[in-house]
């Protein structure tokens, strides 16, 4: 299996809008950058250029996550450290998620459910 020219299908610029609209949807919480959905939709056009400039410069680097505590899923008396990365690394994610699942998606076999789009181990209630 020869792969090639992966970085360009990551910083691809249609590539990157899509993985902010999907970053969009899931919205979230800021970043240690302060930087809101909102405050990176209103400056949309400018930032993902400058995303891609930078992932196709070579010179992108990922921001430490905002550490956050938050009360545990059936204990609220204990709690647990979530890393909020900042919204530009959370596109960067995505793209690279995107473009990686098209590359190896095909190699899976069809019985392989684990971390793929779309696909659960878990039958339907409906059954």
């Amino acid at each position: 299996m020869k792969h090639e020219k992966v970085l360009e299908k990551v910083y691809e610029p249609g590539r990157l809008y899509a993985a902010w609209k999907r970053v969009r949807s899931n919205a979230g919480a800021a970043g240690i950058d302060g930087m809101t959905v909102e405050m990176f939709e209103s400056r949309e056009e400018e930032l993902l250029s400058l995303l891609h400039e930078k992932l196709e410069k070579g010179n992108y680097r990922f921001e430490p996550a905002r550490r956050v505590l938050i009360p545990k899923e059936g204990n609220p008396s204990k709690m647990r450290k979530l890393g909020i990365p900042v919204i530009m690394d959370r596109v960067v994610s995505q793209s690279i998620n995107t473009a990686l699942g098209e590359i190896f998606d095909a190699e899976f076999s069809g019985s392989n459910f684990g971390y793929r789009i779309g696909r659960s181990q878990q039958f339907p209630a409906a059954l």
